[in-house]
Parts: structure tokens; sequence; C-alpha cells
């Protein structure tokens, strides 16, 4: 997740996990009911803007950012596996 930096699991019931991956401009995913079990996860990332408002977690304010790479990649599939302990 090292593209996502603000990236957690959280366990809520007894078997239950949630996924949470911080979008970076004030939203984000998250991925509930997670149970035991084999997943698989890909990314896709679609720019088509060169500049965009960003907010800033830490001074809780927007901040533009420019000169932004545009275009479209992927990340390969990548399995992951909750089991229990």
């Amino acid at each position: 997740m090292s593209l996502f930096p603000y990236t957690s699991f959280s366990w809520y019931k007894r078997d239950q996990f949630t996924l949470t991956i911080d979008a970076g401009d004030g939203g984000y995913w998250r991925f509930e009911a997670l149970k035991v079990g084999v997943y698989q996860i890909h990314f896709m990332y679609n720019n088509k803007n060169a500049t965009e408002e960003i907010y800033n977690r830490e001074s809780m304010n927007t901040n533009l950012v420019e000169a932004i790479w545009m275009g479209m990649v992927s990340t390969p599939t990548a399995e992951f596996r909750l089991i229990k302990a």
C-alpha cells in the first residue's frame, strides 16, 4: 500500500474486517465485512487533469497541485489473505 499511506485494516465484529483507503482528497474507499479468506485487489488510476485541489490533513486546508502527470496506469492484481491466528 505504498501508494496509499493512510490505509488501515480495522476489526469491527467477531470475524469481520474493514479495509479503508484514504483517497487523499478528503474522501476514502471502504471495503466492509471482509471475512477470513483469500482476496485479490487491483487498482486503476486515470488522471485527466493537470491541476487538482487536494485536502491537506495537516493544515486542514486545500492546496492546488500543479503539473500533475496525466494518463492511465493500473497495478497488477495482488492477492492477500485474512487468516485466523
